[in-house]
Formats: structure tokens, C-alpha cells, sequence
């Protein structure tokens, strides 16, 4: 689900806030393009077979961006991918439900709810099942059920997303830390997520991107990573991730090391890795030719192809130059995008 291929192609629309004129050297958060999300409601440690409901608070900048915008967000994962919002009247309707299966009383109610593309319907049950009351909550032919003690837990965690979002609000205007308060604080949770773009280097057709992110799994909690951007369709772009993206480009500087000898030099990925890509010297316009297949996760897999020479792989060294200090402020700064639950206990 936090598939690092996606995640930032995936930032929701963030509700907009006033931007007014601020020098970057003044921000506190000294970072043209990154992403913050943290999850108040933990449902991911549920135990086997229990659902619950995803309330996140999320802040994002991006490039271009004075000051950033912010978000709090309920999903229910049960349902399709561009269907799992829960507008305010959801939370609302869901709340009165498991409130109602909490007393052992039926209940049900079906309303519109917006949606990513279009108005769905959405039925709220409370009713008795195999012995044990529950809430079921139905949208698009897709059913989640839930114990009635999650509308509860649903509003602590939004209380708690609440207060995270007028602390994050605060963090993109400030120019020193502020300080906590009952009603704005760094959110309380097991983890965080941080996406962070370094930049980008354009290769005639590819882009290489260097970022660092930090996601809920591995043993080290901040990573460098390598991405491949690409047009696709008529107006549309895709990006691909992950070390075969890093094999790239230690191809490339091999192809250019044959250049540089007037030698020529090929390579090609098996044909059974998914990300299939090959790199060959271009002896003419001394440049390294890049070729690679977009994953299935694509619909277009046609071929795409870019051309990296020394200046590129110049640019792309220097940003990944940058990102040893950009986790070490992380490591130092991670206090202002949450506290930890447990830490120091």
C-alpha cells in the first residue's frame, strides 16, 4: 500500500493556504518540495482481520510553492482506491452507527458521498452478525466491517489530526520552532512518512530524480532514492523507483567511461526483471542511451529512451551529494512532524 513507486504521484490535493512572500533562507522547514504524513489512528497494528479506519494529517510543499498547504484525511481501505475518502458526513454518519451498535441497535442509513471522480452511495449499517454487533459500511459494491468501539477510536484520532494540523500550519509560516500548545502539537504516532524531493536531472527524454523518504518499514528509518521519469500518453508522465533505477546509473557512468576510452559498451537487464532497461555508449554524440520498459503496474509499457553525457551524471552526483544533509536535518528536526508514541517509556 505505501509502495514507494506511487506515493508521490499519489499526494492528494491539499487544501489550499495563503501564501505570502517569504525567503526560503527564513523558512524553518528549508526544503522547496517534500510530504509529510502521519497516521493518528494505528490501524495498521490491528490485529488479523480487524479493520479500522485511516486518519492521517498530511503537509506538503512543492516546488514553486512560498509557503505549502495541509490536509487531515479519514480512508477506509476497503473500498477501490478512488473511493475510499470519508467526507465529514461519513465521519458523522459512521460515528452515529457505532454508537448505535455499542447500544445493540439496528441501524442503517444510506447517503451520497463524494468521491474522487463521481458521487457514490454509501449505506451505514449497525446490525448483529455471528453473534457480535457491528458496523458495515458499504460503497461500490466493496463492504467493511468494523467492531463499534472504532467510531471512538476514529474520534480520538481525529482530535489528535486536528491538533497536528494547526501545528503544521504553524511550522510552514515559521521562521524559528513554535511553541507546543493543548490545541497544536507535533502529532502522536508509531511513525511518520516523509517524502522529500533533491531534485532533478534532465537526460532528453528521461529526468533522474534524487529524493530521500522515510516510510513504516526496514530497520533504517530514512533512505536515498532513485527515480526515472518519463512522459506518458499524450499528457500525461510516469516515474519508476527503486535499485534497479540506482543500476542505471552506475551503468551510465560505465558507458561513459567507455566514451571516454572510444570504446564501445552495451548493457542489458535480464529479461525476467520487471523494470527491464539497457544503457548503450553512443560513440557520436558522446552521450549514454537509455532504454527502459515501464513496470506493469502501467497501462503504456511501450519503450522509453533518454540521453545522459558527463554534465548529467555531474548534476545527478551532486544531488546525491545532498542527501546525507538532508537526513542528517531530518534525523535532527524529526521532533517538529511528530512524537513518537512509547519513545522513552
Amino acid at each position: 500500500m505505501w509502495g514507494m513507486r506511487t506515493l508521490w504521484n499519489l499526494v492528494p490535493v491539499m487544501v489550499a493556504m495563503a501564501s505570502p512572500c517569504m525567503a526560503e533562507e527564513e523558512r524553518l522547514i528549508p526544503m522547496d518540495q517534500f510530504f509529510v504524513n502521519v497516521e493518528t489512528n494505528d490501524w495498521l497494528k490491528r490485529p488479523e482481520n480487524r479493520n479500522g479506519l485511516s486518519v492521517s494529517v498530511t503537509m506538503a510543499r512543492s516546488a514553486g510553492e512560498k509557503v505549502g498547504t495541509t490536509k487531515l484525511e479519514v480512508h477506509c481501505y476497503e473500498f477501490e482506491s478512488a473511493e475510499r475518502e470519508f467526507s465529514v458526513e461519513d465521519q458523522q454518519v459512521f460515528l452515529v452507527a457505532t454508537k448505535a451498535a455499542v447500544r445493540k441497535e439496528a441501524f442503517s442509513k444510506q447517503i451520497l458521498s463524494p468521491t474522487l471522480f463521481a458521487k457514490k452511495e454509501t449505506l451505514f449499517e449497525a446490525k448483529e452478525m455471528n453473534g457480535a454487533w457491528v458496523v458495515m459500511v458499504t460503497r461500490g459494491g466493496k463492504a467493511g466491517t468494523f467492531e463499534p468501539e472504532e467510531g471512538e477510536r476514529m474520534e480520538k484520532a481525529l482530535l489528535e489530526a486536528r491538533a497536528g494540523e494547526k501545528w503544521f500550519k504553524e511550522l510552514l509560516y515559521a521562521r524559528k520552532r513554535p511553541e507546543p500548545t493543548s490545541v497544536a502539537y507535533p502529532p502522536r504516532s508509531n511513525y511518520f512518512m516523509f517524502l522529500s524531493g533533491i531534485g532533478e536531472v534532465a537526460g532528453r527524454g528521461l529526468d533522474y530524480e534524487v529524493k530521500v523518504s522515510s516510510f513504516p518499514s526496514g530497520e533504517e528509518r530514512y533512505h536515498v532514492e532513485h527515480w526515472l521519469s518519463f512522459r506518458q500518453g499524450a499528457d500525461g508522465s510516469g516515474t519508476s523507483s527503486g535499485a534497479w533505477v540506482e543500476g542505471v546509473l552506475r551503468r551510465v557512468a560505465e558507458a561513459l567511461v567507455a566514451i571516454g576510452r572510444g570504446s564501445k559498451y552495451s548493457f542489458e537487464s535480464p529479461a525476467k526483471e520487471e523494470d527491464g532497461f539497457s544503457v548503450v555508449a553512443n560513440l557520436e554524440t558522446k552521450e549514454a542511451e537509455v532504454t527502459i520498459v515501464p513496470g506493469t503496474f502501467f497501462e503504456d509499457r511501450a519503450k522509453k529512451t533518454g540521453y545522459f553525457g558527463e554534465a548529467q551524471l555531474e548534476g545527478i552526483r551532486k544531488l546525491l551529494d545532498e542527501a546525507p544533509r538532508r537526513i542528517h536535518w531530518l534525523r535532527e528536526n524529526e521532533g517538529l512532524f511528530f512524537e513518537e508514541v512509547g519513545k522513552g517509556e
